[in-house]
Protein backbone atom coordinates (compact mmCIF):
# COMPACT_ATOMS: atom_id res chain seq x y z
CA UNK A 1 0.00 0.00 0.00
CA UNK A 2 1.47 3.39 -0.94
CA UNK A 3 2.19 5.91 1.79
CA UNK A 4 0.57 9.32 1.54
CA UNK A 5 3.02 12.21 1.31
CA UNK A 6 1.40 15.63 1.18
CA UNK A 7 -1.13 15.63 -1.64
CA UNK A 8 0.21 12.61 -3.47
CA UNK A 9 0.73 8.92 -2.84
CA UNK A 10 4.33 7.76 -2.72
CA UNK A 11 5.71 4.27 -2.77
CA UNK A 12 7.18 2.95 0.47
CA UNK A 13 10.98 2.78 0.64
CA UNK A 14 12.79 -0.27 -0.60
CA UNK A 15 12.60 -3.24 1.72
CA UNK A 16 15.50 -3.30 4.15
CA UNK A 17 17.76 -6.32 3.93
CA UNK A 18 18.26 -7.74 7.44
CA UNK A 19 21.87 -7.24 8.51
CA UNK A 20 22.13 -10.91 9.45
CA UNK A 21 21.83 -11.72 5.73
CA UNK A 22 24.71 -9.41 4.84
CA UNK A 23 27.24 -11.18 7.02
CA UNK A 24 29.98 -9.45 8.97
CA UNK A 25 31.25 -9.86 12.50
CA UNK A 26 28.25 -8.23 14.21
CA UNK A 27 25.01 -8.48 12.24
CA UNK A 28 23.35 -5.88 14.50
CA UNK A 29 26.03 -3.22 14.05
CA UNK A 30 25.48 -0.41 11.56
CA UNK A 31 27.48 -0.91 8.38
CA UNK A 32 27.63 2.66 7.07
CA UNK A 33 30.49 3.79 9.38
CA UNK A 34 32.52 0.71 8.37
CA UNK A 35 31.73 1.43 4.72
CA UNK A 36 32.93 5.01 5.20
CA UNK A 37 36.25 3.81 6.62
CA UNK A 38 36.64 1.30 3.80
CA UNK A 39 35.84 4.00 1.21
CA UNK A 40 38.40 6.38 2.71
CA UNK A 41 41.03 3.63 2.53
CA UNK A 42 40.20 3.38 -1.19
CA UNK A 43 40.63 7.11 -1.76
CA UNK A 44 37.02 8.29 -1.85
CA UNK A 45 35.05 10.25 0.75
CA UNK A 46 31.46 9.33 1.55
CA UNK A 47 29.11 10.54 4.27
CA UNK A 48 27.41 7.74 6.24
CA UNK A 49 23.89 8.20 7.59
CA UNK A 50 21.32 6.03 9.33
CA UNK A 51 17.56 6.19 9.76
CA UNK A 52 16.76 6.38 6.06
CA UNK A 53 13.54 4.40 6.33
CA UNK A 54 11.90 5.61 9.52
CA UNK A 55 14.44 7.57 11.54
CA UNK A 56 15.96 4.37 12.96
CA UNK A 57 16.08 1.68 10.28
CA UNK A 58 18.00 1.90 7.03
CA UNK A 59 21.42 3.23 6.12
CA UNK A 60 22.91 5.10 3.21
CA UNK A 61 26.12 6.67 1.99
CA UNK A 62 26.13 10.10 0.39
CA UNK A 63 28.55 10.43 -2.52
CA UNK A 64 28.98 13.98 -3.81
CA UNK A 65 31.43 14.23 -6.69
CA UNK A 66 32.06 17.48 -8.50
CA UNK A 67 29.42 18.45 -11.06
CA UNK A 68 32.15 18.54 -13.70
CA UNK A 69 33.69 15.16 -12.86
CA UNK A 70 34.39 13.16 -16.02
CA UNK A 71 32.58 9.88 -16.57
CA UNK A 72 35.75 7.88 -15.91
CA UNK A 73 36.01 9.43 -12.42
CA UNK A 74 32.36 8.67 -11.69
CA UNK A 75 32.91 5.05 -12.75
CA UNK A 76 35.91 4.82 -10.41
CA UNK A 77 33.87 6.27 -7.53
CA UNK A 78 31.05 3.81 -8.15
CA UNK A 79 33.45 0.84 -8.29
CA UNK A 80 35.30 1.86 -5.13
CA UNK A 81 32.08 2.58 -3.24
CA UNK A 82 30.84 -0.89 -4.13
CA UNK A 83 34.11 -2.42 -2.95
CA UNK A 84 33.84 -0.46 0.31
CA UNK A 85 30.30 -1.65 1.00
CA UNK A 86 31.28 -5.24 0.23
CA UNK A 87 34.23 -4.94 2.61
CA UNK A 88 32.04 -3.41 5.32
CA UNK A 89 29.59 -6.31 5.25
CA UNK A 90 32.28 -8.94 5.01
CA UNK A 91 31.93 -9.85 1.33
CA UNK A 92 35.15 -8.37 0.00
CA UNK A 93 38.60 -7.08 0.81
Amino acid sequence: MPLVGGDRAVEPPLRQVPRRLLGGANPNAPTSPAAQAAALSRGIAVYPMAGTIDGTLGEHLIVAPSYIAPAVDIATIVDRRGEAVDAAVGRGQ
